[in-house]
């Protein structure tokens, strides 16, 4: 603790004298690191609580080395400005403000200023700084930036509208990163941009088809994609086709025969059946096989839903045994 508190010292002296000299430009740096000296010696003042937020086995290194990964913004870092007290990080916000007032652009101020902002809770101020932030960054920390910025206004703000060009923009830098994608598709759907979550929900199942090891994963997004023809585009044929296109990927999962179900309870299967019929040929192919077996089932059936579903289910199994 003692060489912490002689390096604080130290850079206050180097401050003070470059003030004298007025040779702003170099003031933001130093103030940048006299804040992370500051919260370095607050988390080891509050090494027990830290400790206690991270796990009681973290070294001071591992400790400080996590603080440093929070203020430089790496999503992986873990909370150690949440475990310090407040005089400690008030003291090292007061550092940071005043390097952005010498260095409007020094980009470290503005990540420190993120994330002591966050933990404080104070989202509209987060949003200045990380619009600010988007600015100086390039590459994929310019896409997480953006990304951050959305979830912000989306789940701190309740401001989903303001969310979504934010979502738009780091994919610019993201490409279609599924966990992108699939807050895109989310925010879509509480909008009812029903088009533009097809457009996502389409790119999360190409996405989720080339990887054979997690079925599950496209099921879901095929299951979403039923969900959004039924109730936003009321197009319950095409909503039909992608439970079909579930059932062949993944034939025993409960809930696509219970949406299937539904499905059949509610549409006449005289409606149905004409539109599937003049489905495109790629996406024809892809059910074929099921919906013959769905068709046998209504014939036997017809009606009757639980009992068509019953059938069809077992004939399903039974295929995917073979």
């Amino acid at each position: 603790m003692q060489a912490w508190e002689a390096v604080f010292d130290d850079l206050g002296l180097l401050l003070d004298a470059i003030r004298t000299r007025y040779e702003p430009t170099l003031l933001a740096p130093l103030q940048h690191r006299m804040a992370v000296v500051c919260l370095r010696r607050a988390a080891l003042d509050d090494l027990e609580a830290v400790r206690k937020s991270l796990g009681a086995g973290e070294t001071q290194e591992a400790v400080l080395r996590q603080l440093d990964k929070q203020l430089e913004g790496d999503p992986s870092a873990r909370p150690v400005l949440e475990a310090i007290r407040p005089t400690g990080r008030a003291q090292a916000m007061q550092l940071i403000n005043e390097a952005l007032e010498g260095d409007p652009d020094h980009a470290p101020s503005l990540r420190a200023a993120v994330a002591l902002a966050s933990v404080a809770g104070n989202w509209p101020e987060v949003v200045t700084w990380l619009e600010r932030l988007t600015h100086h960054e390039e590459g994929k920390a310019a896409g997480q930036t953006w990304q951050q910025l959305g979830d912000i206004h989306w789940r701190k703000l309740s401001a989903p509208k303001a969310a979504r060009p934010c979502y738009v923009e780091a994919r610019q830098y993201l490409g279609d990163e599924p966990k992108l994608l699939d807050k895109q598709l989310k925010l879509d759907l509480e909008l009812e941009n029903w088009e533009d979550a097809i457009q996502t929900c389409f790119g999360l199942i190409a996405h989720m088809r080339r990887r054979p090891g997690r079925p599950e994963m496209a099921v879901t997004y095929m299951l979403t994609m039923g969900e959004i023809h039924v109730y936003g585009m009321r197009q319950p044929s095409i909503a039909l086709a992608y439970y079909l296109m579930a059932m062949d990927t993944l034939p025993d999962y409960d809930l696509t025969y219970t949406l299937l179900q539904e499905l059949l309870q509610t549409n006449p299967w005289a409606e149905l059946e004409p539109r599937l019929d003049a489905l495109p040929e790629e996406q024809a192919q892809l059910i074929a096989q099921p919906l013959d077996l769905l068709k046998a089932a209504i014939g036997t059936h017809r009606d009757n839903a639980p009992a068509v579903v019953k059938t069809f289910r077992e004939s399903m199994s039974s295929r995917a045994r073979r």
